[in-house]
């Protein structure tokens, strides 16, 4: 799905919480599974969230990355007792979920009023030329 459909998809009433992923985050359909999974539980393991989507871990693994870089999902390195280390990965906490959703709401609400405003500059500066050569 396009950024510009999803956007119009979220302005209606009949979008739901997947729409919004996709608008804000430009998530695609395996990170909104994976962050959907994720919502039932504390912790998983790269493992078990390719086991539960039923893709394959590199899939996951670049779309754990993904939510980890917009800070919507945590990694956490834990050691082995014998040696060694491993991931796990868990969904950030609703109040950061929601500060970095309403940070994103205002970045694209500035966004637009800034495209407006050039919209609007662009349209004057081509209709004072005609309005003036008919005088």
């Amino acid at each position: 799905m396009s950024g510009g459909n999803s956007l119009y998809k979220v302005s209606l009433k009949s979008a739901c919480c997947d729409d919004l992923l996709t608008c804000l985050f430009m998530l695609g359909q395996t990170d909104i599974l994976l962050f959907n999974c994720m919502a039932f539980n504390s912790e998983y393991t790269l493992d078990d969230l390719a086991q539960l989507s039923g893709k394959d871990k590199t899939t996951v693994f670049r779309s754990l990355q993904k939510m980890v870089s917009i800070g919507i999902v945590i990694k956490n390195t834990k050691t082995i007792a014998r040696g060694g280390y491993y991931h796990t990965y868990y969904l950030s906490d609703m109040e950061n979920i929601r500060k970095i959703s309403l940070e994103r709401i205002n970045a694209t609400h500035d966004g637009f009023l800034q495209l407006l405003d050039q919209l609007l500059k662009d349209i004057s500066m081509r209709i004072k030329p005609v309005e003036s050569s008919s005088n």
